[in-house]
């Protein structure tokens, strides 16, 4: 039985809802076969009866009530049939509604003791509860208490008793269109666990009284420390983050200053004293002089790092066009002096993000095409954009040195580089950064590589809500000759998809 009767009664009739069991609408099987049985013998017996009747009539021809009687007959045995039949497949048909509606139940009766959520039906008129065995074996609820609804009250704890009620009858009033509260319920031992509990007024009078209301009550214990560790997981990484801000400006501040006083006597001692010291020791200078420059940048770069986080501005819907002229316009010299080429495919898009992150992002990653370029060929970086589900897709491949396939990750550690300080200057800290930032912004960002061909960066940024694509930014003649050859004769350019290597 789903429902266990209240106060240790164990009555069919007290089960909630009268007429509400569907199982009432049909006979019981027993009844059922009694009916057929009767049916049967009540049809035999009529064409026993007929027959009889039709053969005293063919014996005595001139008699003048056997033909008639016996005409009737037949009459009764044709409608005994069609009823009899009409009545067997009925019968089948409610069979059948039993054997669903048993099954139902039982897959029902699984759910339930599975989930381990209590089920109530409250009888508003009388105070009676009805409650299934999770309610009572799991959560404690007593069975035989007078009255149901106070031994609810006094099982709430204080503190949250008021507002729990607050809820509870505001959904009586038909102020709310469902009960929720969550709140804490105390056990029979004394101990105290959180529940949840939803219900809804499934019957009011015509004057909106409630007559009846069912719900549930489950342990919600486990889902309330997860969330509580979630709280607290949070405020240590909020701690941590302030320390963390705290330190990267004791770094640009209070670690800056010595560093900039070395380099200011190293200076001073060349000046002056220069002529007079042999040229070993002028080259010892110069180790210092560069190393404390190596450690400024790498103060500078560290405090970036920190801020990705720290110091981020709210998203805003940005124009991937504009952000990669930005970029492109604080590389101009180096991409003057290389003579570097710049394409861009598909690049008119909009995406959700921090718009100065965004442009170091470019800048980083255009920068380091540029930096690692090959001695034998002019560089050329091409930057491809499209989107899938919600995301715009950017990769910036070049035709540079590139770097070995088990590098590929290597190359986003902070501090990690796959060159020496006289090979290429730098603090290995750029792709670090880079990679923070995009998942700040929720998306992923991965590289190939191959030696002597180039690299490829493939990175990911949430689409901006409306319009996927934007008229901003300046393409370049490369690209603008592209779009050109892209368009049809109705003036429109194809859609590049997922342009993406």
């Amino acid at each position: 039985m789903l429902f266990a009767p209240p106060r240790g009664t164990n009555d069919p009739e007290d089960f909630p809802g009268e007429g509400s069991d569907p199982r009432t609408l049909f006979p019981a099987p027993l009844s059922a076969r009694l009916v057929l049985l009767g049916g049967l013998f009540t049809l035999f017996s009529t064409v026993a009866i007929t027959l009889w009747l039709i053969g005293l009539a063919a014996r005595y021809p001139d008699h003048a009530l056997l033909a008639p009687v016996a005409g009737g007959g037949a009459v009764i045995v044709t409608l005994t049939g069609v009823c009899l039949i009409a009545f067997l497949f009925r019968e089948r048909r409610h069979l059948a509604a039993e054997r669903r509606l048993a099954l139902s139940e039982a897959r029902l009766q699984t759910a339930l003791e599975n989930t381990g959520d209590g089920i109530w039906d409250w009888q508003i008129p009388g105070d009676v509860v009805h409650l299934n065995g999770a309610l009572i074996a799991r959560l404690g609820f007593p069975v035989d208490t007078p009255s149901p609804t106070a031994t609810w009250e006094t099982m709430i704890h204080p503190e949250d008793r008021p507002a729990t009620l607050a809820a509870f009858h505001d959904h009586l009033a038909g102020k709310t269109p469902s009960y929720h509260a969550r709140y804490r319920w105390k056990l029979p031992d004394g101990v105290m666990i959180w529940v949840e509990a939803k219900g809804r007024v499934v019957t009011r009078d015509r004057s909106g009284k409630p007559l009846r209301m069912t719900g549930t009550l489950s342990d919600a214990t486990p889902q309330v420390e997860a969330e509580e560790l979630m709280r607290e997981k949070s405020r240590r990484l909020e701690e941590s983050n302030r320390d963390l801000e705290q330190f990267a400006y004791v770094a640009s501040h209070d670690l800056q200053e010595p560093l900039r006083m070395v380099s200011s006597y190293l200076g001073l001692l060349r000046r002056r004293h220069g002529d007079q010291l042999a040229p070993e020791a002028l080259e010892f200078m110069s180790y210092a002089e560069d190393g404390a420059k190596r450690m400024s940048r790498l103060i500078l770069d560290l405090l970036e790092y920190s801020r990705v986080t720290t110091r981020g501005e709210p998203p805003e819907t940005v124009a991937l066009a504009e952000v990669i002229d930005e970029a492109r316009s604080n590389l101009r010299m180096i991409i003057d002096e290389t003579a570097a080429r710049i394409d861009l495919l598909g690049c008119d898009r909009t995406v959700l993000a921090d718009r100065g992150q965004v442009v170091r992002v470019f800048q980083n990653l255009i920068g380091n095409a540029l930096k690692y370029r090959s001695p034998d060929r002019p560089p050329i970086i091409t930057l491809r954009c499209g989107e899938d589900e919600g995301w715009v897709n950017v990769s910036v491949a070049d035709n540079g040195i590139g770097f070995s396939p088990e590098h590929a990750e290597r190359i986003f550690i902070i501090f990690q580089r796959l060159h020496g300080p006289k090979a290429y200057e730098g603090t290995g800290i750029g792709l670090s950064i880079c990679k923070r930032i995009i998942e700040r912004h929720g998306g992923t960002i991965e590289a190939q590589g191959t030696p002597g061909e180039g690299a490829l960066f493939r990175f990911t940024l949430p689409r901006a809500p409306g319009p996927s694509r934007s008229t901003g930014g300046a393409p370049d003649n490369q690209d603008r000759r592209r779009r050109d050859q892209g368009r049809g004769a109705d003036g429109r350019g194809r859609d590049q998809g997922r342009l993406a290597p």
